[in-house]
């Protein structure tokens, strides 16, 4: 098995991937994106079986209950201009067909910045995937939690 450590790489599929789910988020929870079980694919597919999340308040959670839960947050944010951007994104490893990949989440509302997440993710190559990729797992932290109304 091959294996290949780096922090310099922030382009190439894996990130063009996170970008690709981080868009999906967007446009789903704004509404932008259609109310329709081939548009919700374009998310629950690049989620493997066996994924799990651990989110940005410590919580894990399995495939079935994030796909259950996102399902229900279309429009959930309609009318905010809601956005999310990537920041700093780079291969950290390569071992056989997996990666791993770390990045910063920038969750705004307009101009304003509402939080930051750094995130963990470990994708594997997969054809019928959305984008090409499978998400495994993923590891969120707060940088900067959400300010409560």
């Amino acid at each position: 098995m091959k294996t290949r450590q780096t922090t310099d790489r922030s382009d190439g599929p894996h990130v063009a991937e996170v970008i690709r789910l981080h868009e999906v988020i967007a446009a789903w929870t704004t509404g932008e994106a259609a109310n329709t079980d081939d548009s919700f694919r374009r998310f629950a597919g690049a989620l493997a079986p066996g994924f799990m999340i651990v989110n940005p308040g410590g919580v894990a959670e399995d495939r079935e209950s994030v796909v259950s839960r996102f399902r229900g947050l279309h429009g959930a944010r309609a009318g905010r201009d809601f956005r999310i951007e990537i920041h700093q994104p780079a291969v950290r490893r390569e071992t056989g067909d997996v990666t791993l990949v770390t990045y910063h989440e920038h969750w705004f509302e307009g101009a304003e910045e509402k939080s930051i997440i750094i995130a963990t993710a470990l994708l594997q190559p997969e054809p019928e995937a959305p984008g090409g990729l499978v998400w495994r797992h993923l590891h969120e932290s707060w940088l900067r939690p959400p300010v409560a109304p």
